[in-house]
């Protein structure tokens, strides 16, 4: 027959000592009711949540309470969804102070783990060349287990569970192996759930107890909201590696070209520059980012550069004659061409300066050359013709015309 000491049995040892304490309280008429929320035990051995609520029905004329009487409602699933919720606040503030996917991956597999009541597990993501599931990161796992589960072939019973895209629960010792034929960690139940994104499956969290050999549903509730989370830090991570890759090309090739290149924002502050840019001009990178680019330009000229600059963005200039300027205040003679572009998915402008000191060196050695060489034919004794193929005509000197016996004069065809 029920009694008190049989109640107390059942309140769960943890929860025991607030009980007992909520319960005196109202029993010597501190408090006006009696409410507690604690565990108790099953006939099938769980706990269940429970708010016991009660109140002192009756006490005798010095107040001892006689009588009392009250209720208890299940709120195991209450308290199941609060448990939940603390979790993933807990897992989301952990996560957010994450620096790279491993140490992501890490984190998911240890709270599957410790809040699944789990003994090991690990993370297995796909190669998209091969279609094959590879370990990626594990907790718990023997190295001989390890050898053994190491890939899933696109062929194999895993990956074909895997890209089915449900949970999958099982008793089954050999599912997480390779080779069916031997076993290598003494584990009751293993657990596989589907990393999926926008519809496709990208990675696998298998989990895996030698304790329990069933899943709780609470267990089950918690891995596979882990499961849902990880795709999106996977794409993320993959996306921030092909990003960091884009720009390691980009300034693997503009390191590789000899023009001044800058980025500027669209108020003409540079966000970007090439190697050649701090090398030539003598700045380091902290000196030029976020600084205007007529910082680079003699300060007399910025009002000329400004112009051009406009002009070249509407269209009437085409290019900027400008000098360049040193950190020391040597000129280097450019050529500057700006356009609008995008860089990080913002607009910018982009400023390309090319050394013009080599061609105007050419160029002035072309004109004395030819300079020259025009003196030279003027005074040695060769008939000289020009013929220009696309008008037929044809330019000859005196000396052409006395070679053959002529009077360039009287021809009347002279081009000295």
């Amino acid at each position: 027959e029920p009694d008190g000491s049989s109640w107390e049995r059942l309140i769960h040892p943890d929860d025991m000592p607030s009980v007992l304490e909520t319960l005196n309280n109202h029993l010597e008429n501190q408090v006006p009711l009696y409410k507690t929320e604690h565990r108790i035990k099953t006939k099938s051995g769980e706990w269940k949540w429970i708010l016991d609520t009660g109140k002192v029905t009756k006490r005798d004329a010095a107040g001892k309470a006689l009588r009392a009487a009250g209720t208890h409602i299940d709120i195991s699933e209450r308290k199941e969804n609060e448990k939940h919720v603390k979790i993933e606040h807990e897992l989301d503030s952990k996560l957010a102070r994450s620096k790279s996917l491993d140490q992501t991956i890490m984190i998911c597999l240890a709270y599957a783990i410790e809040h699944a009541q789990m003994d090991c597990g690990g993370f297995y993501i796909e190669d998209g060349s091969q279609g094959s599931f590879n370990l990626y990161k594990q907790i718990g796992f023997s190295d001989e287990y390890i050898k053994k589960t190491s890939s899933f072939p696109p062929d194999s019973p895993n990956a074909k569970i895997i890209l089915d895209g449900k949970p999958f629960y099982t008793k089954e010792k050999n599912i997480l192996k390779n080779d069916h034929s031997k076993k290598t960690d003494d584990l009751n139940s293993f657990v596989l759930l589907p990393v999926i994104h926008s519809n496709k499956v990208i990675g696998s969290l298998n989990v895996a107890s030698g304790s329990s050999e069933s899943i709780p549903e609470f267990s089950r509730t918690i891995l596979e909201k882990i499961a849902l989370q990880i795709g999106s830090f996977v794409i993320q991570s993959r996306n921030e590696d092909k990003l960091h890759q884009n720009q390691q090309d980009f300034n693997t090739l503009f390191n590789t070209i000899d023009d001044f290149l800058f980025i500027l924002d669209l108020e003409g502050k540079m966000i970007f520059f090439n190697s050649v840019v701090t090398k030539r001009l003598g700045y380091n990178k902290k000196e030029l980012f976020q600084q205007h680019v007529l910082m680079v330009h003699p300060p007399k000229r910025h009002a000329e550069a400004n112009c051009k600059i406009e002009g070249m963005l509407k269209g009437t200039e085409e290019v900027c004659r400008v000098p360049l300027i040193t950190k020391k205040g040597r000129e280097i003679p450019v050529e500057t061409i700006v356009k609008r572009g995008s860089w990080g998915g913002k607009d910018v402008l982009i400023e390309i300066s090319r050394d013009t000191r080599e061609r105007i060196k050419y160029e002035r050695e072309i004109k004395e050359n030819t300079e020259r060489l025009e003196m030279a034919l003027l005074a040695s004794d060769a008939g000289l013709w020009d013929w220009n193929v696309s008008t037929k005509e044809i330019i000859l000197n005196k000396k052409w015309f006395s070679l053959r016996g002529y009077d360039a004069i009287k021809a009347n065809y002279d081009i000295d």
